[in-house]
């Protein structure tokens, strides 16, 4: 439950009003190699990739939060927060394709 105290920051510190911990398989596996997914798979995707940033477990209390946001966390997962959850599970599942087909081009 130490996580429990990333949702708490991202509540105090931003306009969020979801967060959201997983571990989708590819996504968990590039956060792990401190990898974000590759742009240019799909262009109407450039935008979400580009909110993605990689950090160790020991950093995310060190990063500038803005009012959504999207963590790849090496040996966690994928930390993401925003309006609704509704909105960050699309993410989620929109982050996993590209994560999946990042790792397949290699």
């Amino acid at each position: 439950p130490h996580h429990l105290s990333w949702h708490r920051l991202i509540y105090k510190n931003t306009q969020a009003k979801a967060a959201m911990l997983c571990q989708p398989a590819y996504a968990t596996l590039l956060a792990n190699q401190l990898q974000k997914p590759k742009k240019d798979i799909f262009l109407e995707a450039n935008s979400l990739v580009d909110q993605v940033q990689v950090a160790l477990e020991e950093d995310v209390e060190k990063i500038e939060m803005g009012d959504e946001g999207i963590l790849f966390i090496k040996n966690v997962g994928i930390l993401m927060w925003g309006a609704s959850l509704s909105e960050l599970l699309n993410r989620a599942e929109i982050l996993e394709r590209l994560s999946l087909l990042s790792m397949v081009g290699k």
